[in-house]
């Protein structure tokens, strides 16, 4: 990278970082209950750490197999590039979040 295509790469994995807090804010609007929007935050929360540590153990060696002979990852735990980590990284947490989100609908319904 130069400096240019770095920040940016920074910048729009933060932009995307911070859909998650939008999503958990519309998550918030479906739970009436101020227990129910507790537990929304918390599983929020936990929902960041989990997909990280969850996409640092197994999901970047299985999107960077690319590099790999016959798909076999060369280093299991080898982040080369922090940058690119944490932008796929965002965009894996913002899918679980999705999931999440579709779940909390499933419970609240919207009434019109």
């Amino acid at each position: 990278y130069n400096d240019a295509s770095a920040s940016w790469v920074l910048i729009s994995a933060i932009i995307v970082f911070f859909m998650k807090a939008g999503l958990m804010l519309i998550e918030l609007a479906f739970a009436r209950e101020v227990k129910d929007r507790r537990k929304v935050i918390i599983i929020k929360h936990q929902d960041a750490f989990a997909s990280a540590f969850g996409f640092f153990l197994l999901g970047f060696d299985l999107i960077s197999r690319y590099d790999a002979p016959h798909g076999i990852p060369i280093h299991f735990f080898g982040v080369t590039d922090p940058l690119l980590w944490f932008f796929k990284f965002t965009f894996a947490s913002n899918a679980a979040t999705i999931v999440g989100g579709c779940l909390v609908t499933n419970k609240y319904k919207m009434r019109l």
